[in-house]
């Protein structure tokens, strides 16, 4: 069996090929990944809620002129990532990306909600979650995770402070160890 990480969408991904095909994962690992990204704008959200705003924001990255996706993409890694050339390494990164491709991955990544088939997920997983005082007390941001994930089974969760959601820009030791952890070999 495999062990599968992935980030953001691509934890999604994770989750929704140990949904859809068992045995292929042996394990997951998920980093900072709801089941359903609309919780983050409010936890009685619904896909059909979050339809509209998720087709403006596709609407509105596929619009925008490329020099103010350019110019905008700064301020929207800062909020993301923490780390000073985090930042520069993710801006580069959307601003190289295909912006058709990236909005309708948001686009997606709003219009799915997994939460209805936790429970049938049965691979082992650990979610990683960062936590900075910006986002309000420890035991809410714990709460939002482990509300989110209620009814899969098989589901552990690691807080790493101090960090934004790419963790491994911000606190890239505890994600070192993290992976490790996960893999099952020494720490270093």
């Amino acid at each position: 069996h495999v062990a599968v990480i992935g980030h953001s969408l691509g934890g999604l991904l994770a989750l929704m090929l140990a949904d859809a095909h068992p045995g292929d994962a042996g394990k997951l690992l998920i980093v900072d990944t709801l089941p359903f990204y609309g919780l983050v704008f409010s936890p009685n959200a619904t896909v059909e809620m979050l339809k509209p705003q998720a087709q403006a924001m596709h609407d509105g990255l596929i619009a925008m002129p490329v020099e103010q996706f350019a110019a905008s993409q700064p301020s929207f890694s800062a909020r993301l990532v923490a780390s000073p050339d985090g930042q520069k390494a993710v801006t580069a990164g959307s601003i190289a990306s295909d912006r058709t491709v990236f909005a309708k991955a948001m686009q997606e990544d709003l219009g799915t909600d997994l939460r209805p088939h936790l429970a049938g997920i049965k691979t082992a997983a650990t979610v990683l979650y960062p936590y900075t005082a910006a986002q309000g007390t420890q035991s809410d941001v714990a709460a939002l995770y482990t509300n989110s994930y209620a009814g899969m089974p098989n589901v552990h969760f690691t807080r790493i402070d101090d960090s934004r959601h790419f963790i491994m820009f911000d606190q890239p030791a505890a994600f070192h160890q993290a992976v490790l952890s996960f893999l099952g070999l020494p720490r270093r």
